[in-house]
């Protein structure tokens, strides 16, 4: 019957056939074998090749987000700054008008006293001590 090769029976030539045979198939198992571990290892670094890249790829982002939220904060202080030069642009020509109103209830006031000579200054001697012009 069956020896501790794993033949089994046969007459004497029968026998070292099927161990040919066996060795054979053996022989391609190994082969696959060490094509599917390939294809494995090829696939393992194809797949730390794209964490690596999807790590890059989410770090990137990271930054570009917290550059993004500066932009929205530096973009939120102009449009604060804006208002203020608004409000004060505002005040500023409100104060004018209540000058300008001023200066014509002035002006009507002037007119309604009627025409009034300025005082006319007499020129002064200049003094004998300052002369520009001796030398």
């Amino acid at each position: 019957p069956c020896g501790p090769s794993g033949s089994c029976g046969g007459g004497g030539g029968g026998g070292g056939r099927m161990s040919a045979v066996a060795l054979q198939h053996e022989q391609f198992q190994v082969a696959s074998l060490a094509k599917v571990e390939r294809e494995l290892k090829a696939m393992e670094q194809g797949l730390a090749s794209r964490l690596s890249e999807s790590i890059t790829l989410t770090s990137e982002l990271a930054r570009l987000h917290e550059l993004g939220r500066h932009a929205v904060d530096e973009e939120r202080e102009v449009w604060e700054s804006l208002r203020v030069v608004e409000r004060t642009s505002s005040d500023f020509h409100d104060e004018l008008e209540a000058h300008m109103k001023g200066c014509h209830a002035l002006s009507l006031l002037a007119e309604s006293l009627g025409p009034t000579p300025l005082p006319t200054l007499a020129p002064s001697p200049p003094p004998p001590s300052s002369s520009s012009s001796s030398s």
